[in-house]
């Protein structure tokens, strides 16, 4: 015979389960944000390299117009910059609905090769990287859920 009632078995297994179910979900969730701030220390010094090597220039819009590409109407702009040898650079990128003649953006380029350039600050391939831990982020909260709900007496 027992000596311990029935209600305390049953809420230690419960408590137990809740534990086994709780400390995967706290590994993933740990992992994910570990890859999150190794991802922007990473994007820092991306950003840190790219600043090390490039050169600054402005860009002048000199020209808009539209393509057709697979039936579809893209707007196109022609930007020109000067590096800082006296070289004039033309090149042809998409245009936003704002873009007007005339107007100036800033260019970065390789000195040693000014055709090799950048408009603007252009980071969207790094968010690649950060919400590539969204799954782990949310397998992690997915598995303190089913701890917590595990605790719950159903009547």
């Amino acid at each position: 015979m027992s000596l311990v009632p029935p209600q305390t078995v049953t809420s230690q297994k419960i408590r137990v389960a809740q534990i086994l179910v709780a400390v995967p979900g706290i590994l993933i969730l740990s992992l994910a944000l570990h890859g999150i701030v190794a991802d922007y220390q990473h994007i820092g010094d991306v950003k840190r390299r790219l600043a090390a090597r490039t050169a600054l220039a402005k860009g002048t819009i000199v020209e808009l117009h539209d393509a057709w590409h697979g039936g579809r109407k893209i707007p196109k702009e022609t930007v020109v910059f000067t590096t800082a040898s006296g070289e004039q650079v033309r090149f042809l990128g998409l245009a936003n609905a704002n873009d007007k003649v005339g107007m100036e953006m800033p260019v970065r380029y390789d000195p040693r090769q000014p055709t090799n350039f950048a408009v603007g600050n252009d980071f969207f391939g790094f968010s690649d990287l950060v919400f590539g831990n969204a799954p782990f982020f949310a397998m992690g909260l997915y598995f303190l859920l089913m701890a917590v709900l595990l605790g719950r007496r159903r009547a």
